[in-house]
């Protein structure tokens, strides 16, 4: 037990029971501290194992702290053996050790024993318990396999004599827990047929669950693997207990998974949850966070639920392991196909339809981007055709290309016909799409009467193709909670026809955001009758997302087996005024200079009214009913100051490329203003010139600055001067900080609580600067995802608010 809502629940229930024997283990410090075995409890103190078992078992994993509670399973390995020699006066302890030893080894006849060994000493029953039947903790299992392998050496060896051929198959390395094994392997021996089936060899490995990481790195490692599936969730460094010490878990996943270098799957049957309710409501909150959550922050990908309960068993569900073992097989052979063989296909948007937005994304230059990855791809040998001459030529090729109203009348209009469409759609699909949509070809994009226009731009062995317009008007979120919709013919044949007729062995969506992974279906485990499944489950699927929005790209990872390929936002910069409004925001302050003299006349506020009219900003800043002029003018002269001072992206991303150095000054100074409350940089800044005894803080100057107190705006635009003038001179110019300190503030010498400040913004600053200036990651990632190979994990979030720690871009975003 590892959440605490359970763990009230067990308290509520023992008090009203009022039980006095009570043995827990492998839980939480909350459920072990409920141990009542005669006079043995375990302590309420907190302190959790004494120093000497910590230090002997820290002893027995080599010093390593992510192994810490692996070297407490060795060390009650060792007390397992020494239980004859505790004294009688600990009986009670030895026989809570003794029960252990039971429930480590949970066959049905050690079960049996445990039971009857507690009935006799706690319970006066007359019962025997037979020995302990030991099993090993960790180890290599198969169905065929007359016995567990202890290692690595010994499964291969084994293999090899089962099926010759295992030497030029690719490995697939498996992770399931040692209990179900004992208890529950009926799902465990399914999936190992199913990666069989694809001709892949199966490394299939027991662990207790919080051991994991450890037979990762001393026996895949020690091989080459194409995946490693983990059908136990939670995380992979301790599993459902985690690592013991901060930060260790991270540096282990890291390092082990770096070494493996194959994509990592979290993919299961649901544990708590039973088949009905799974197909119905999806997954519960509670399992979500062992199957997506967790995983996902070891950069988890490809969440296949194999299957739910079932009669108090657990059951997998065929088209589950077929979709399993199907990605498997697919990123098996992204890691072996030569560049010049690997066939990619690029897929973009065009919303709103027909308002000149093809090629285009939230926050991303599309076309710059997508031909600085085919000029990448193209030295890495991929085969791409004869290139165009620039970005801007090939979007006038793409979008001629995709043009609907001009290739279906031309004779080799790039469609498809009947047949081909009903050979890549099941009888089902086609059912339930005709329902909605009528009969083939549909009125998206017919050709005639027996074909449908798909559109598209090859070159070489990659492809560009515009995702299908939907059909439907609106936001594309609420198709995920209209159950009776479906996508039309163009839309699954676009899909279907990328994996099963061009032969893509990836698929790469191009920015923020396409409607494939918004389609009907459960929100979370998606099954064979959610359309995304149907989409997106054929071929490895890579998505380049901006680093801003982790909380929509887990949709896509989530429902849509994406991994992320996060993407840097545009440069920040001051919004500034533009066309009609500076000469504008002249007048206004004109006119409220005159007022002050009461030089103001009718003719001119009328004039003024009309103008602000015609810029637009009464839609934003409109009068007041009954709000006399001059407080209306004072509140849209502030409203032109806050807008000019705005912080806007004033260009798209390009895919790889570093910002502008200005831009990268300014998203610095922005973060920095709201890192450390009252010892952020700008108010220490605000203390050295002697503004912070008026104005307290610098978040509490800007919110006078907001009101539109003219003082509080001018002393906020010269410390925001002073930042963006101190950064610039030490973060990017290495200056001393000390004398430039000193210079921009007339003089001033920080004091020790200053400096400190100040160090630690230069700090923060300094890294920021770093992931800013690097953006190589992004194109990395980009190649390194085609070479199947695993992409390290990283959070998402806003630049200004979070700073460093969502750079480097590039990486497997999670929320």
């Amino acid at each position: 037990i590892q959440f605490k809502n359970q763990a009230d629940w067990l308290q509520e229930q023992l008090d009203q029971s009022k039980v006095q024997t009570i043995f827990a283990y492998e839980s939480m410090p909350e459920v072990m501290h409920m141990t009542r075995v005669g006079n043995y409890v375990v302590s309420e103190d907190g302190s959790g194992m004494p120093d000497i078992v910590k230090k002997v078992a820290k002893m027995l994993v080599k010093g390593r702290d992510e192994d810490a509670l692996y070297g407490y399973m060795k060390l009650l390995k060792i007390m397992r053996t020494m239980l004859p020699l505790i004294p009688k006066k600990a009986k009670d302890f030895k026989n809570w050790m003794q029960v252990y030893t039971y429930w480590m080894h949970p066959t049905a006849e050690n079960l049996a024993s445990m039971f009857n060994y507690i009935m006799s000493e706690y319970f006066d029953v007359n019962v025997k318990a037979a020995k302990v039947q030991e099993v090993p903790t960790m180890g290599f299992y198969h169905p065929d396999a007359p016995d567990y392998m202890k290692d690595l050496h010994h499964y291969e060896k084994w293999l090899y004599k089962k099926n010759k051929a295992s030497k030029e198959q690719n490995n697939i390395a498996m992770l399931f827990f040692r209990k179900h094994l004992l208890q529950e392997k009926e799902y465990i021996d399914n999936t190992i047929r199913a990666i069989e089936a694809k001709g892949l060899n199966p490394l299939p490995v027991f662990v207790m669950g919080v051991e994991g990481h450890v037979a990762a790195r001393e026996w895949f490692t020690h091989t080459k693997i194409d995946m490693l599936i983990n059908m136990m969730g939670f995380g992979f460094v301790g599993g459902p207990a985690g690592a013991t010490t901060p930060g260790a878990s991270a540096a282990a996943r890291e390092e082990i998974l770096g070494k493996l270098n194959a994509p990592y799957v979290v993919s299961q049957p649901l544990f708590i949850q039973d088949i009905n309710s799974w197909k119905t409501q999806g997954v519960v909150p509670l399992q979500s966070a062992m199957t997506y959550a967790l995983p996902e922050m070891d950069g988890a990908v490809c969440p296949v639920v194999l299957g739910a309960i079932k009669d108090g068993r657990l059951h997998t569900v065929p088209d589950r392991l077929d979709r399993l073992s199907t990605l498997a097989k697919k990123f098996s052979e992204l890691r072996h196909t030569p560049n010049h063989d690997k066939k990619v296909a690029f897929v973009v948007y065009d919303y709103p339809p027909g308002m000149g937005r093809k090629a285009s994304a939230a926050l991303l230059d599309v076309p710059k981007s997508i031909y600085k990855m085919l000029q990448r791809l193209q030295s890495e040998g991929y085969n791409v055709g004869e290139m165009p001459e620039s970005p801007e030529a090939l979007l006038a090729m793409f979008d001629k290309a995709t043009d609907y109203e001009i290739q279906a009348h031309e004779p080799d209009c790039f469609a498809i016909d009947r047949a081909t469409f009903n050979s890549i759609t099941t009888d089902r699909e086609r059912e339930r799409i005709e329902a909605r949509w009528s009969g083939f070809p549909g009125e998206i994009a017919p050709v005639g009467v027996d074909k449908m226009f798909l559109g598209g731009l090859t070159l070489g062995n990659v492809f560009i193709g515009v995702q299908p317009r939907l059909g439907i008007q609106g936001d594309p979120m609420r198709l995920l909670f209209d159950k009776e919709n479906t996508p039309h013919h163009q839309y699954i044949a676009f899909y279907r026809w990328i994996s099963r007729e061009f032969g893509a062995h990836a698929l790469v969506h191009v920015g923020m955001h396409g409607t494939v992974e918004w389609m009907p279906g459960l929100q979370l485990g998606v099954t064979g009758d959610c359309w995304p499944d149907a989409l997106l489950g054929e071929v490895p699927h890579f998505y380049i997302y901006p680093v801003n929005n982790p909380s929509e790209a887990n949709i896509a990872k989530r429902r849509g087996y994406a991994t992320m390929i996060s993407h840097n936002i545009p440069p920040l910069s001051r919004a500034g005024l533009y066309k009609e409004l500076p000469t504008f925001k002249d007048m206004l302050n004109d006119y409220r200079e005159r007022g002050l003299e009461k030089m103001v006349d009718v003719e001119t506020e009328t004039a003024i009214l009309e103008k602000a009219e015609n810029l637009n900003l009464t839609d934003d800043c409109p009068r007041i009913e009954g709000e006399p002029f001059s407080e209306y003018i004072s509140r849209l002269y502030i409203y032109l100051l806050e807008l000019e001072t705005k912080l806007i992206s004033n260009a798209l991303h390009v895919f790889g490329e570093t910002p502008e150095l200005e831009t990268q000054v300014t998203t610095i100074s922005e973060y920095l203003k709201v890192r450390g409350n009252e010892r952020s940089l700008p108010s220490v800044i605000m203390q050295a010139i002697g503004e912070s005894e008026t104005w307290g803080d610098y978040a509490a100057l800007a919110t006078r600055a907001r009101k539109g107190d003219q003082k509080a705006l001018k002393v906020r635009e010269k410390v925001d001067d002073i930042t963006k003038d101190f950064i610039e001179q030490t973060i990017f110019s290495n200056s001393n900080a000390g004398n430039v300190f000193s210079v921009l503030t007339g003089g001033a010498r920080a004091n020790e609580e200053m400096a400190a400040a100040i160090n630690s913004a230069l700090q923060e600053g300094a890294a920021l600067k770093q992931g800013l200036q690097d953006n190589s990651h992004e194109m990395q990632s980009f190649l390194r995802a085609l070479n199947g190979e695993y992409l390290p994990s990283g959070p998402g979030g806003d630049l200004v608010r979070d700073g460093a720690s969502v750079l480097p871009t590039g990486r497997n975003m999670h929320a």
